[in-house]
């Protein structure tokens, strides 16, 4: 069977559960509340130019209410050893006074509606898995909560989306269990192998966002085989958000390797798998939609040249 290059994106659908460990929270509220009117802005491009499209949800995210949410804690709360570090079952989230920022069922369905949109798991509560201080069984409580909430609402997983890119082995066989099919991996380049921690060093996230706009890393694309029982489907980069403060220069210089990476994947036969979160085109929202229709055209150009096929995560095991 001939092999087709493939165009893959996955999208992170945190809300504000993904971003309460950050220090500048006022910003991340304002890009939550921006995505409300993105997200639909994003669907109708998917839509024009028949791309797939992987939204890895955290499962709080399904809870009707703070009620909801709450009476869904395990026994068990994780805790990270970092000091100053809570997870998101520490948190008094009714201090936000907007439920709007963690719940969104209604945007969620809406999304699921959409041609060849796949709802997909990126944990329960959005737990670092490799962060020192969780267990084995906090893992375990994650999943199972996970699979409560998404059958509560008749949405059925099969893709998964580690939170931070932090691959974990106990994971791993937790997804098997859950019958999950595929996950998003790190390539193993020395960038990316280890997904993102807190142990990082100022210098090596400085060579991670350097690596954005220029060549640092090489073998961005690869070749995979949907034989696997569990296929991983590695993330390629991730398409940084342009705001006012983005000199034009970085802006352009970013779709530039983006799409110098795509077209290399074209040529190779091979797989380019881009993604970000949807509250990153909550601010500057029409620059961002601009960069999108700029990267689905130039997938359209490398489709038709090159037989490149858009898939979402869950359509390689199809």
């Amino acid at each position: 069977m001939k092999t087709l290059p493939k165009f893959i994106i996955s999208l992170d659908y945190e809300l504000l559960w993904g971003m309460l460990d950050v220090k500048n929270l006022d910003k991340c509220i304002s890009n939550v509340r921006g995505e409300t009117n993105a997200i639909p802005k994003m669907l109708d491009l998917f839509e024009k130019y028949n791309i797939g499209v992987t939204w890895a949800i955290v499962g709080m995210t399904l809870c009707e209410n703070y009620d909801e949410w709450r009476s869904f804690k395990p026994q068990q709360i994780p805790k990270y050893k970092k000091k100053g570090k809570p997870t998101n079952y520490e948190i008094d989230i009714r201090s936000f006074r907007d439920e709007e920022l963690f719940f969104q069922k209604d945007m969620i369905k809406r999304i699921a509606a959409c041609p060849r949109q796949e709802i997909a798991s990126h944990s329960y509560s959005h737990l670092y898995f490799s962060e020192p201080g969780i267990t084995n069984q906090d893992i375990s409580n994650d999943f199972r909560l996970f699979e409560n909430i998404s059958f509560q609402n008749n949405i059925s997983c099969k893709s998964f989306i580690f939170p931070r890119n932090q691959v974990n082995d106990i994971a791993l066989k937790e997804l098997k269990k859950h019958e999950f099919k595929t996950y998003r991996g790190n390539l193993q380049n020395f960038i990316q192998k280890d997904g993102h921690k807190d142990s990082q060093s100022l210098f090596f996230k400085l060579i991670r966002f350097g690596d954005s706009y220029i060549q640092i890393s090489k073998d961005l694309s690869y070749k995979n085989s949907a034989n696997e029982n569990l296929l991983n489907v590695p993330g390629s980069l991730f398409l940084r958000p342009v705001n006012s403060k983005t000199p034009y220069v970085l802006n352009k210089m970013h779709i530039k390797r983006i799409k110098k990476s795509m077209t290399i994947a074209a040529q190779n036969k091979e797989t380019f798998h881009l993604w970000w979160h949807p509250h990153n085109f909550g601010n500057s929202t029409d620059d961002n939609l601009l960069n999108l229709r700029d990267i689905l055209e130039h997938y359209t150009v490398l489709s038709n040249e090159h037989g490149m096929t858009s898939k979402n995560m869950g359509e390689f095991t199809v």
